[in-house]
């Protein structure tokens, strides 16, 4: 296991149009009723939002779009999409959805035009919009509908804006252990291997180690950090997120530990790694439960109002035949199934204390993976890092 960190600097380009530059980001919430656009399954639903200009219809920035959920009627897409303009309140916010398909033009299932003053005025809030219908296409019940939300719409800052990400890697799972034995039935007997031991072991170290360099520093985790500076003249323009990925690391338990304090000289990183406000993970049990395991009293962890909170695009790449990467629990299922896991391993007091901490689902809803007979490609993975890259903006 281990701990680094990337900065996200999320520099506007030129506008289009001729409005006044600035950064607008709307989220596509979710989708309701898609119909079913192929032979076998549920359509696989991606929005494309476009910013248009309402007397000429015109586009006056660049489209962008939502990674596709698969295989899902009513998706949820929790995508941020951001424009580098401030459009005017008579501008007009074209969301198209599409069927995506892997040998053919994806179909495009209809399209909803929201009035940019009405989001303006509604900011912060979720508007439904229902869809006009493409040629030929109907849903089941015909009420096909997208729901958007205003984020922020502000005015271009005098210089980037630069994130702190942490990156932490999940323990060793029965998968890994099972691939590192060559045990063939260890490693397709299940879907979504959870910890073993030895990487509960692992997570325990993290956690144990963040703290006794808290001591070390003399920083109280158990008091809100301030965020530091990190290299900015403004500390308001900084930001820390947490994030699990789907790498293990499979070596001892110790490994990491002199990294982590070369990583760190005078503590200003230790406190913003204590400062991150939040703190997400893949929706895969081996990453939830090093989350709850190695974060254990971390800030960004503490009460109903600051989760854990999944994303279904951290999942790592789906390689045909990855049964390690085939999720077997979607919703409010992905957490109790990670706790419980961990109540079988730890017992029922020491998991107690884990079972405070709040499991968001987020997007993580339906089949939120790929099937196991799925090879991802290097678009697919791209799709879902520029998803990663504007929910952490």
């Amino acid at each position: 296991m281990g701990v680094c960190t990337s900065s996200v600097l999320a520099a506007p380009s030129l506008p289009l149009g001729g409005r006044s530059p600035g950064l607008t980001t709307i989220e596509v919430i979710k989708g309701f009723d898609m119909p079913r656009m192929d032979l076998t399954g549920d359509s696989d639903c991606y929005a494309v939002m476009t910013l248009l200009d309402r007397t000429s219809r015109q586009k006056i920035a660049a489209h962008e779009r939502t990674a596709p959920h698969y295989n899902q009627r009513n998706p949820v897409w929790h995508s941020y999409l951001s424009f580098p303009i401030m459009p005017l309140a008579t501008d007009v916010v074209e969301i198209e959805v599409f069927d995506k398909d892997t040998y053919t033009r994806d179909d495009r299932i209809g399209t909803a035009h929201v009035p940019f003053h009405l989001l303006e005025r509604q900011r912060g809030k979720a508007i439904t919009t229902r869809l006009v219908m493409a040629k030929g296409v109907s849903s089941e019940r015909r009420m096909a509908s997208v729901t958007v939300r205003l984020i922020s719409k502000a005015p271009v800052r005098a210089g980037p804006t630069k994130k702190t990400i942490f990156l932490v890697r999940h323990g060793e799972s029965l998968w890994n252990k099972a691939q590192e034995r060559k045990d063939l039935t260890g490693m397709v007997k299940q879907y979504d291997h959870e910890l073993t031991t030895l990487g509960i072991q692992q997570a325990q170290a993290l956690n144990a180690q963040w703290k006794e360099l808290s001591k070390e520093a003399g920083v109280d985790f158990d008091v809100p950090q301030s965020s530091p500076a990190l290299e900015l003249s403004s500390a308001r323009n900084t930001d820390s997120h947490v994030v699990p990925s789907e790498t293990t690391q499979r070596d001892g338990l110790g490994s990491w530990a002199p990294l982590m304090h070369e990583w760190d000289d005078d503590g200003r990183r230790l406190r913003a790694f204590l400062s991150a406000q939040c703190i997400f993970s893949s929706p895969l049990t081996r990453a939830v439960q090093t989350t709850l395991v190695g974060l254990q009293d971390h800030p960004a962890l503490r009460g109903a109002t600051r989760p854990l909170t999944l994303l279904r695009t951290l999942r790592e790449v789906k390689n045909r035949g990855s049964y390690d990467s085939v999720g077997r629990y979607s919703e409010g299922d992905i957490g109790p199934h990670a706790k419980t896991m961990l109540r079988h391993s730890l017992g029922t007091d020491a998991a107690e204390v884990l079972s405070d901490v709040t499991v968001n689902s987020h997007d993580a809803v339906g089949e939120w993976w790929l099937s196991l007979v799925t090879q991802e490609t290097k678009a697919q993975v791209m799709d879902r890092l520029d998803n990663i890259m504007a929910t952490l903006r």
